[in-house]
């Protein structure tokens, strides 16, 4: 498994609980800041419900979320709200919490189901035999190099993965943008939902995560 985040410390949890032995590594070292806009929708609540960390998000200080905000170049101004959708959804609010903690939280999981997790560890290159993937080499903190071999690999490992340039699957075309994350204490006038501010240059998203904490993240290309 190529990188330990949400989708590799989960998908790493699964697969230890049904029995499989599970490598998983990242070259982050836990807990982790991650740009994200860090808020997820009901539906992603009831995958995290599954892996029993909802209540332990919420006492961290995660923040339940109505729905979307979005606001136009000239002021227009559409409101979705999850509990107001065509369908039901499972819960009538999502939640924003900080990476640091969601990360940390299903990196928990994955350890507990039985995965090694192999932080400061880069994917280098893949291992192929017959044209099939059979694995990776991984370099640790120390540079010491290593070949593992797996009937599975499964490349987790974000915008840049590795394993998608090495299989030839990853293109990067325009526009390109430029974007940045930061928290914020002290914003006034936040709601219950995240909010959406739209541009001539780009557009700036504000995210209340709790704490008295905002993420806001501005991006312009």
């Amino acid at each position: 498994m190529a990188g330990a985040g949400p989708a590799g410390s989960a998908s790493a949890a699964r697969l230890a609980e049904a029995g499989y032995s599970v490598l998983a590594v990242d070259r982050a070292e836990f807990p982790r800041d991650k740009p994200c806009a860090e808020y997820m929708s009901p539906e992603a609540v009831r995958i995290l419900t599954r892996f029993g960390i909802v209540e332990t998000l919420e006492a961290a200080g995660a923040a339940a979320l109505e729905g979307m905000r979005v606001t136009g170049v000239h002021g227009a101004t559409a409101h979705g709200i999850f509990a107001l959708a065509g369908h039901r959804p499972y819960r009538p609010t999502g939640l924003s919490v900080s990476r640091r903690i969601l990360d940390q939280a299903l990196l928990d999981v994955a350890r507990k189901a039985g995965a090694s997790i192999a932080e400061r560890t880069t994917v280098e290159e893949l291992l192929y035999e017959r044209g099939a993937v059979t694995g990776a080499v991984v370099r640790d903190s120390r540079g010491r190099r290593r070949s593992v071999r797996a009937r599975l690999t499964i490349g987790a490992d974000g915008l840049r993965s590795v394993v998608a340039r090495r299989m030839g699957r990853r293109t990067h075309q325009r526009p390109h943008r430029v974007a940045f994350v930061a928290h914020v204490s002290g914003v006034r006038n936040m709601g219950d939902s995240a909010e959406l501010h739209f541009g001539r240059q780009g557009y700036m998203g504000l995210n209340r995560i709790g704490n008295d904490v905002v993420n806001v993240a501005p991006n312009a290309g």
